[in-house]
């Protein structure tokens, strides 16, 4: 393990020059701990039971308006890897990640980025963590992930509920799915009364690196229905489900008849699990390799069947093995039909964070010289913002809070990403922060370009697959301290 790379307030202070790259940092500043003294948790538990297009955001200056940034590490020995932020409704958010052996910590921060409390869940074994997280109606938070349970050891599903008040642990469940590695997690509102009341699951046989399962279960992990695809030597995978209870799942395949192409597959079920249709898509002779990133739906009307896909991924487009991928979005009705696609031929990665309250997704990604940030309309029109990227940052993760502002989770090459995580806030009129220098963010111009596809319906076997009844499982939940440093320059 690398040595603790444990920063001064004087080091991180420093970091307020490089938040100013990514539009975070904060005008009123907070009151976040400085590195030394520390927010953490309280009493430990146990739980039991064709052309090119332009696209313009408004431009933003640095100083203003209710935006902080600042730093967090676990512990002083403790790796720090920080998963999908998620909103609560009070302004802040829940902050997890893994650690040390991929145990798992969960903080809830408040709207100006502190904690309220900080929790350390240990594990089995590696390769545990919790990709999901809501709060549900009881005012429960529930992370759903991959977990191992401690009689037995192997891979499988797990689901924890913690109180969304004190961070206690109040019960973990584990679902044995033969030691197969998830992909995919995705919270349903099955019944569309606003609360989340069941989980798709998409795995994938870890050794013969073929078949799919696409599961979906309830709160308590047990089975609705499950699926098995025998599909050929397939990658990865995303999964949706719809406001009509339709179920879509993603992935990226080899053609059987020339492993040296790799096609788009989509495949839909109803609530039920009844299987709708398979089709498998491609670009062209000229782009022999598509690669899949994700899948969202947006709605496009008020019935709960007014819907549109939206798959983004990456492809070579042309014959030269020196070519970088390019994105490229794709627009797709209920019934797998391709109404757009698009590509992006710049050097723009973009990737799709998730669904923003206006009904379009967030996006944005980050190069050497510009960090980026805006949304996709279900049309596959982009709106942008960019920010010179002086100071070398990544962008992990951006969500959209309650209030409209964007949290985003950024990394630095000045300083170990494995030992400090950075969350900065830009509030919902794109302000930045004051700081040292005194960047803004400017209407971005991006060029896209039509793609040809084509599609065809696919006949690989789908068939009920048995899953055993989920059983209880043992975790501490201690408490751990979370240090907090303020970045902005007062």
């Amino acid at each position: 393990m690398k040595s603790m790379k444990f920063y001064s307030g004087v080091a991180l202070l420093s970091m307020a020059l490089l938040l100013a790259a990514c539009g975070g940092g904060s005008g009123s500043g907070g009151d976040g701990a400085q590195i030394g003294s520390s927010s953490s948790s309280g009493s430990s538990s146990s739980g039991g039971s064709s052309s090119s297009s332009s696209s313009s955001g408004s431009s933003s200056s640095g100083g203003a308006g209710d935006t902080y940034a600042k730093a967090y590490q676990l512990g002083e020995e403790q790796l720090i890897g920080g998963r999908p932020l998620v909103a609560l409704a009070d302004g802040g958010m829940i902050y997890s990640g893994n650690s040390d052996n991929d145990d798992t910590f969960v903080a809830r921060l408040d709207k100006d980025g502190n904690p309220k409390w900080v929790r350390y869940i240990e594990s089995v074994d590696e390769y545990e963590f919790f990709s999901e997280a809501w709060v549900h109606a009881s005012d429960e938070l529930y992370l759903i992930g991959q977990m191992r349970h401690e009689s037995w050891g192997g891979l499988g599903a797990g689901r924890l509920i913690l109180d969304l008040e004190t961070g206690d642990l109040k019960s973990s469940k584990y679902l044995k799915l033969a030691d197969i590695q998830i992909y995919s997690i995705k919270p349903v509102d099955d019944n569309q009364d606003g609360a989340i009341d069941a989980v798709i699951l998409v795995t994938q046989n870890h050794a013969q690196i073929s078949d799919y399962f696409v599961v979906k279960v309830d709160l308590d992990l047990s089975i609705i229905w499950a699926k098995e695809i025998s599909a050929p030597k397939a990658f990865a995978g995303d999964v949706v489900s719809t406001a009509d209870g339709s179920v879509f799942m993603t992935a990226q395949i080899e053609d059987p008849e020339d492993y040296t192409r790799r096609k788009l597959y989509l495949i839909k079920f109803d609530r039920d699990g009844n299987l709708q249709f398979q089709k498998s898509m491609e670009f062209g002779e000229g782009v022999p390799r598509i690669d899949v990133y994700s899948i969202h739906a947006i709605p496009v009307g008020s019935a709960s069947d007014e819907y549109r896909l939206i798959l983004s991924g990456a492809a070579e487009f042309g014959v030269s093995e020196e070519l970088d991928p390019d994105i490229w979005f794709m627009g797709i009705d209920g019934n797998g039909e391709v109404i757009w696609s698009s590509q992006i031929e710049s050097e723009i990665p973009l990737l799709v964070f998730g669904a923003r309250k206006n009904g379009r997704l967030l996006i944005g990604r980050h190069t050497d010289t510009h960090v980026y940030y805006g949304d996709i309309k279900f049309d596959g029109s982009i709106s942008l913002l960019s920010v010179e990227n002086t100071l070398e940052i990544e962008i992990d993760h951006m969500i959209e809070l309650s209030d409209g502002g964007l949290a985003l989770k950024v990394d630095t090459n000045r300083f170990d990403e494995e030992y400090v995580d950075i969350i900065a806030k830009i509030d919902s009129e794109n302000n930045l922060p004051s700081l040292e220098i005194d960047l803004v963010a400017m209407a971005a111009t991006i060029e896209t370009l039509p793609i040809e596809s084509s599609s065809k319906d696919e006949v690989f076997s789908v068939m009920n697959w048995a899953v055993e009844a989920p059983i209880d499982s043992e975790r501490v939940n201690r408490e751990v301290e979370l240090y907090v440093t303020d970045l902005v320059i007062k």
